[in-house]
């Protein structure tokens, strides 16, 4: 596959300095065959002698590859044009891919022959155990255990004849690099990406300003969507060729905010080149229903039925995406439970003027390539993101004439773009200016392969093993990323980082390119039709997707990469140096069980290089024989099995030393195996069985795990889940306890399981340095234990970014909870708080990083303000600390004996504690009653459902500018009044006051009324069922709805508050995520 050739050749010569400590030498060998007879002797001289030849030309294969290393950028420069070039890459990647696959076994050895050392040594002796296993390196690319002098493997013969092959094939090819005239790089060129380093850092999503010279064609659409027909339904076609924006113009009239009012349900169904009335129809019923319920019928009559009771006087709107169907008879089967639903209306894209004419009911919207003035906006938003003005002033001419090249298609711009944002010389510019490649007839094509020529060598790989998946078919990041781990197409920088890490800043920046596209609502990506179309060009026969049945029986000898979906896997051919394996089941749209034979029929025993194996078939009966013969594939990295039982032995997948990637989904898994704390490379592991509940002991003894989840799927990075259950006197917390290279998320569930300090303290949380997000959760429950002492002993490690407690039954805290030493601390989220004597006070004010506080149904809190941070401290001293921006709440007690109404706060003078405090969140502390002393560095405040919330304060200060930009209130029924709310209306950005109908405008009188009525323009202004506020709102030109209008405000504010809130809370566990 061009673009590999030097990732392999990289990690060729790694292996070499890695393997070779392991290697005997020549005189070892002859030490321990001197004791022998003297026939022994003569043979094990020439063995010796053998041996020493080898390990001269292992050196010189070291030093040949070094050489053509030198001469490979220019090589891949020129292989477009010129065949001979390509014909000497193809012979020296297969080369590597030989002697590759030769290394791996012999390391496959090594590794088996130390770990089986290590087991007789540690059985033995068991006081050596945990020092001979303790060695872990999460920072490499594979882990090999420590050297050691007693255990050398010898290379066998076998092994070492085709050493000698392989290199007498490099001799070659290093001679023909002559003879082609490939020019050197002046320095090593490093396969990794030290460059993209210094980029500025930037976000896969794409602001919807990416669009442009669109908003006449979107309200067109938006219009005639509007329009009422007696007709039946409205058919909009829009045709234009591939890469001028179809696809993104449908999106832009799909979630438009009147469409979504208008319109409900609305289906979008990429339909691509086949046209399958049954699979688009099931497809359109599972996205009406929100259900997956009857994909398994396969009756038309029946679906369509279905369908057009579900739709019958509803206003929907359905979208067919890249429509190439032409046959009219197809298309009426397709619309036929549309016929006589009045009200709803389709919207096709399609490349062809007879497809729409066969479907279109109004006239065709012709989709034109954009004009210059617009395509030069297009190019120069990708191009110059992150500029500084005088450098795009530099560049301004050659990106017009570029512009211009690329036809006015969106496409194209967006592409070359992309590329161009990361080049600051002019020379490189110029380049793309003048490149041989520009074809007028393939406008697309040609910025697509420039872009591609100009890939840095560390992205080709990567990109071109995408299109792996078929055409219209999505992938995610994190399960693309693994599969380049495995392949070894991640090269470590100079200093340690995690592969993951490296992955995904490959990932976004292939997004940056816009090579990979996202779908911007479930992070998912595609390749566009035409980038896919160039992958698989440059590819040629090394990766095959979705295979029919012919080309199943002719597959070509030099493919590595396979892609099976809905198609017989039995007649893939024996072929060894397949790498990637991917068969694809889908149970969407096929209720056809696979035959248990056909699978038996796979030739693993012949599949020896194979690195991935993605095995998704939900109806499959996946037994032991079965995973037995996955189990003999040494050389498996990433291994993902999909069914509908799977059944496993006590050692099954055990010698899979090189295992990376383990994804075990299924509705019942029978056991787990004992012996997985074999599998020192292991670093992701997924288990998912739906309705039993396994406790992996075993897996825990890798260190190298990184990451870990069972029974919670979860597509986020690095959020390791786990149960918490009774086992025994104790509970299954300890079991975490040597799992000491976790990153980033651990949740830990079922925390009322944990028997004591004890037990909580044996999970080591303390010793997880990489966990930077933590959340414990508790259930409530009635019986007692002292959840204090359970908190204290899970004291995490004091790099904690992120903190979250569920349910907590204790009149005080741990002594770490506020101690300064966790100063990385910025967000914390305290919820369902059981006892009414819990959480009067927070001991907070020593955490000078936080930035986020939420409280979620706390029933203790009274008042929040400035002694709530204090309690401790002697009233004296209160003066010194500033509690300007404290959080806090007095007793019972103090409330009882005090008038709220009279009662002033005593001023603080001096600032320090909490002055980073940006977002607070209070949810239902039904006893809360006022709200004050907030910080000045206060940024959001939302309030929802507290009952007995009469006044909030918020901060304000004459003469300094607030940074408070949004404030929200909702459902407070006894509030009473909002101070300060006159004085911020020319700075906020959000206010939305909502269901509090004891609410009146604060009467100020220092308030400025020259503000007269203020204009939210780049903000958003919405009181609802406030009616004291009415007045109020007139005056200051805020919108006011009452009942009647509040469904589809509701609308405007979840699309709000989904984009504009710090961190949403959208976890399982908190009731506040369905606000």
């Amino acid at each position: 596959m061009a673009g590999t050739t030097s990732s392999i050749i990289f990690n060729l010569l790694s292996s070499l300095e890695r393997l070779s400590q392991f290697m005997p030498t020549f005189t070892s060998l002859a030490i321990s065959s001197s004791s022998s007879i003297a026939q022994d002797d003569v043979i094990a001289a020439k063995v010796d002698s053998n041996q020493e030849r080898l390990m001269e030309d292992l050196s010189r294969l070291s030093r040949m590859l070094r050489r053509i290393q030198a001469v490979l950028h220019d090589a891949e420069e020129r292989e477009i044009n010129e065949k001979t070039i390509q014909l000497w890459l193809n012979e020296l990647r297969e080369v590597a891919y030989d002697a590759e696959d030769v290394l791996e076994q012999y390391d496959y050895q090594v590794i088996k022959t130390q770990l089986e050392g290590m087991i007789v040594v540690a059985e033995a002796e068991p006081s050596l155990k945990k020092k001979q296993v303790d060695y872990n390196d999460i920072y490499c690319y594979e882990v090999s255990l420590p050297p050691s002098n007693s255990i050398k493997i010898p290379i066998s013969c076998d092994m070492a004849m085709r050493i000698t092959k392989i290199i007498k094939k490099f001799d070659e090819i290093a001679n023909d690099r002559k003879s082609l005239k490939l020019r050197e790089d002046d320095a090593p060129r490093q396969p990794h990406f030290n460059d993209v380093m210094k980029r500025p850092p930037s976000s896969s999503l794409v602001p919807e300003t990416d669009v442009f010279g669109r908003e006449e064609e979107k309200r067109k659409i938006i219009q005639l969507l509007m329009s009422h027909s007696e007709k039946g339904n409205i058919v909009i076609p829009i045709v234009g060729m591939g890469g001028v924006g179809k696809t993104t113009l449908a999106q832009l009239v799909y979630n438009d905010p009147v469409v979504c009012q208008h319109f409900f349900p609305k289906v979008w169904v990429c339909v691509s080149e086949e046209f399958d009335v049954l699979r688009i129809t099931k497809e359109i019923v599972a996205s009406v229903f929100g259900s997956s319920k009857y994909n398994d019928n396969n009756n038309l009559n029946y679906l369509q039925r279905k369908l057009k009771d579900a739709l019958l006087n509803k206003k929907f709107l359905l979208i067919l995406d890249d429509v190439w169907n032409e046959r009219a008879d197809i298309w009426d089967a397709l619309r036929a439970p549309f016929s006589g639903i009045r009200v709803g209306k389709i919207i096709i894209t399609t490349r062809s003027m007879s497809v729409a004419r066969i479907m279109q009911t109004v006239s065709p919207l012709q989709l034109e390539c954009l004009n210059e003035k617009k395509s030069w906006l297009l190019l120069q938003r990708h191009a110059f993101y992150g500029w500084e003005l005088d450098q795009q002033l530099d560049f301004e001419q050659l990106g017009r004439r570029i512009s211009k090249k690329c036809g006015g298609l969106p496409l194209a711009l967006k592409v070359i773009g992309g590329f161009l944002r990361n080049e600051f010389k002019e020379q490189t510019w110029k380049d793309v200016l003048n490149n041989n490649l520009w074809d007028p007839k393939e406008i697309i094509l040609s910025a697509l392969r420039i872009s591609y020529n100009h890939l840095p060598s560390y992205l080709k790989p990567c990109f071109l093993y995408a299109s792996l998946f078929p055409k219209d078919h999505y992938f995610k990041k994190l399960e693309l990323t693994k599969m380049w781990i495995a392949q070894g197409y991640i090269q470590l920088t100079g200093r340690k980082r995690l592969l993951e890490y490296i992955a995904f800043e490959y990932f976004e920046d292939l997004v940056r390119r816009s090579l990979f596209q996202l779908l911007k609502y479930d992070e998912r990506f595609i390749l566009h039709d035409m980038v896919h179309d160039l992958a698989q060009s440059i590819t040629q026969n090394e990766i095959c997707s979705s295979l029919d049945f012919e080309e199943l029986k002719n597959i070509p000898n030099d493919i590595k990469h396979i892609f099976i979906e809905d198609k017989k896997v039995d007649q893939v051919l024996p072929l060894g140096n397949i790498r990637t394996l991917c068969i694809n089941r889908s149970y969407q749209f096929s209720a056809v069980v696979l035959h248990q034979n056909s699978c038996f029929e796979i030739p693993f025993s012949h599949l020896s290089c194979l690195r991935v194996l993605k095995f998704d078939a939900p109806y499959f009966e996946c037994s032991s024989e079965f995973i037995d013969l996955i189990g003999d594939l040494q050389q498996l990295r990433y291994l993902s099995i999909y069914a509908n039982t799977i059944q496993l032995l006590e050692n099954s997948l055990c010698t899979l030393y090189k295992l990376q990637t383990l994804i075990l989904q299924s509705s019942y898994i029978n056991m787990l195996p004992h012996a997985m704390g074999k599998l020192i490379n292991l670093r992701h592991l997924m288990i998912h069985s739906y309705h039993t509940y396994l406790v992996p002991k075993s897996y825990f003894g890798s260190k190298n795990l990184i990451y870990f989840s069972f029974n919670e799927a979860r597509n986020e990075l690095f959020a390791s889940t786990y149960h918490v259950r009774r086992d025994g006197p104790y509970s299954t917390i300890r079991w975490l306890k040597p799992l000491t290279n976790l990153q980033r998320s651990l949740e830990l569930f079922g925390l009322e399981n944990v028997v004591d300090h004890e037990d909580a303290k044996s999970a080591n949380l303390k010793s997880k340095p990489y966990v930077e997000s933590l959340t414990l959760i508790r259930k409530h429950d009635e019986c007692a234990r002292n959840d204090k002492a359970i908190l204290e002993g899970l004291r995490p490690h004091t790099n904690l970014k992120e903190l979250t407690i569920y349910g907590y039954n204790s009149s005080s805290f741990p002594s770490w909870f506020g101690n300064h030493h966790f100063s990385n601390l910025t967000k914390i989220r305290l919820t369902n708080f059981y006892s009414n004597e819990e959480c009067k006070f927070l001991p907070l004010s020593k955490l000078l990083s936080l930035t986020s506080l939420k409280i979620i149904h706390n029933n203790a809190i009274i008042r929040m303000g400035q002694d709530f941070c204090y309690h401790n401290a002697p009233p004296d001293c209160l003066e010194n600390y500033s509690t300007e921006a404290h959080v806090g709440c007095l007793s019972i007690e103090y409330l009882m004996n005090k008038n709220l109404l009279e009662w002033k706060e005593r001023p603080m003078e001096k600032n320090g504690d909490f002055s980073s405090l940006k977002y607070l969140h209070i949810f239902f502390c039904c006893k809360l009653q006022q709200i004050s002393t907030l910080s000045s560095s206060l940024e959001i405040i939302f309030v929802q459902s507290c009952e007995r919330l009469e006044y909030i304060a918020l901060p304000y200060s004459s003469g300094h500018l607030s940074r408070l930009q949004k404030v929200k209130i909702f459902h407070c029924n006894n509030l009473k009044l909002v101070i300060n709310l006159n004085n911020l209306l020319g700075t906020l950005k959000v206010l939305k006051l909502e269901n509090c109908y004891r609410l009146k405008p604060d009467s100020d009188k220092d308030f400025d009324h020259s503000f007269g009525r203020v204009s939210f323009e780049d903000g958003f202004a919405l009181v609802i069922e406030c009616p004291r506020m009415r007045e109020w709102c007139q005056l200051h030109g805020v919108t006011y709805e009452d009942m009647d209008s509040i469904h589809a405000c509701r609308l405007d504010l979840e699309s709000d508050d989904s984009s504009s809130d710090e961190d949403s809370d959208n976890n399982s566990f908190d009731e506040s995520s369905n606000i």
